[in-house]
């Protein structure tokens, strides 16, 4: 992550507008430039943690997704409401998770050993533990587990064409593309549920944070 540095004023906050559904994220307009466009997110939830913390907002940019990238974190909608998760596998790709360990096309991503969470996790039961996940490729992110548990395994899977598979952060708590149904879990997304790419911290509750780029 890069340093936090002041923010340009055409990404300083201008209030909420409001819910975009229930349990999605809040959102509000920023001051409009020439450009790519961006919005203002807050996180209302755990899913998304230790990268993004409950209560956080964030700065997404709302054009120009594609190509859509492995490892990044984007806002998808489903039913009228927008969550962020990280995307993992790519259209055409077999994804599978055992031992809470992530295989994409049987290559298997190297994991760090674990370490405390902090204040950076929350969990409602046991301790909040993190390790970093190093994806085939190259990229790199922090995951969070409670006890160690780092979430459901995923039988392997080959993703349809158009279509992506998001996992969150806190592998225990998110209701990401492990999970499909009408009123629960996210599913496989196709990229014409892409609305925005999460990029950087604007406020936080630890002052160290407001202005990083969202690894």
């Amino acid at each position: 992550m890069s340093e936090a540095r002041r923010l340009p004023r055409w990404l300083w906050p201008v209030g909420l507008a409001g819910v975009l559904g229930g349990g999605g994220l809040l959102a509000s307009a920023l001051l409009a430039e020439p450009g790519p466009r961006y919005q203002n997110f807050a996180i209302p939830s755990e899913s998304m943690e230790p990268t993004l913390r409950a209560r956080e907002q964030f700065i997404a940019r709302t054009s120009d997704l594609t190509p859509i990238e492995r490892g990044a974190v984007y806002l998808v909608r489903k039913g009228g409401v927008v969550f962020a998760y990280r995307v993992v596998g790519l259209p055409g790709e077999i994804i599978a998770i055992t031992g809470s360990k992530l295989s994409i096309n049987n290559a298997v991503a190297e994991y760090s050993g674990q370490g405390v969470a902090g204040m950076a996790g929350t969990c409602s039961f046991g301790a909040a533990t993190v390790r970093r996940e190093f994806l085939p490729g190259g990229a790199s992110h922090a995951i969070m587990g409670c006890s160690g548990n780092f979430g459901n395994d995923q039988p392997a899977v080959k993703i349809p064409a158009g279509h992506y598979f998001l996992l969150g952060d806190n592998r225990g708590n998110a209701a990401d593309s492990r999970f499909t149904g009408p009123d629960w879990g996210l599913g496989m997304v196709p990229e014409s549920d892409f609305v925005g790419k999460a990029e950087r911290i604007l406020l936080s509750r630890d002052s160290a944070r407001i202005g990083k780029e969202i690894d």
